[in-house]
């Protein structure tokens, strides 16, 4: 029996189960004909047009039951998995920074706990999921204002505040001075 799978985290799967192009066969730790591998295995083969949720749900239970008895010496990598993360996290905040987005927003898409994200994005980048999108617009905000034709309105909505004040107002508390000030010491 085979079945084919796709997807960003497909390859990693794989890897932790002792799996790859030079090891394509599963050697289980025990052997029983009738076991959760099987039983999810023979699921998806019966089932070809279930429902997607149903589908993906018995593949991940049968590559969880593969981790769980695979006989290859193969340790979780989680640090690579958190980065992974991380970098979903950076993708989608350097997308999607000129809009109003929330770190609510940012752990949504990544398909993770927005508390769960807070705690690996400030273990790998030292900083608040919030902190770094405030900073990562602030400095956006810097280089569009090193243009003096841009007004300091169109800065604050080109990267994502809602309004003039507020982007003055977070600009002053990051840099000690006002974004007029600022502009004027930098051009």
């Amino acid at each position: 029996m085979w079945v084919e799978f796709d997807g960003l985290k497909a390859e990693k799967y794989l890897e932790q189960i002792g799996l790859s192009a030079q090891a394509p066969i599963f050697h289980p730790k025990t052997y029983s004909p009738d076991n959760e591998i099987k039983e999810h295995l023979s699921y998806l083969i019966e089932h070809p047009n279930g429902s997607d949720m149903a589908l993906l749900g018995h593949l991940l239970l049968f590559l969880n039951a593969l981790l769980e008895n695979t006989s290859a010496d193969c340790k979780t990598n989680t640090g690579s998995l958190k980065s992974f993360y991380v970098r979903e996290a950076l993708n989608f905040i350097e997308q999607n920074y000129m809009t109003n987005i929330t770190p609510e927003d940012v752990a949504q898409s990544c398909n993770l706990n927005r508390s769960y994200l807070g705690k690996i994005f400030k273990e790998i980048m030292n900083s608040t999921i919030q902190d770094f999108l405030i900073k990562y617009r602030l400095n956006k905000a810097c280089e569009m204002m090193k243009n003096k034709d841009v007004k300091l309105k169109d800065v604050a909505e080109a990267n994502g505040y809602p309004n003039q004040f507020y982007f003055s107002k977070m600009f002053k508390k990051e840099y000690n001075m006002t974004p007029r000030e600022w502009r004027a010491k930098n051009l």
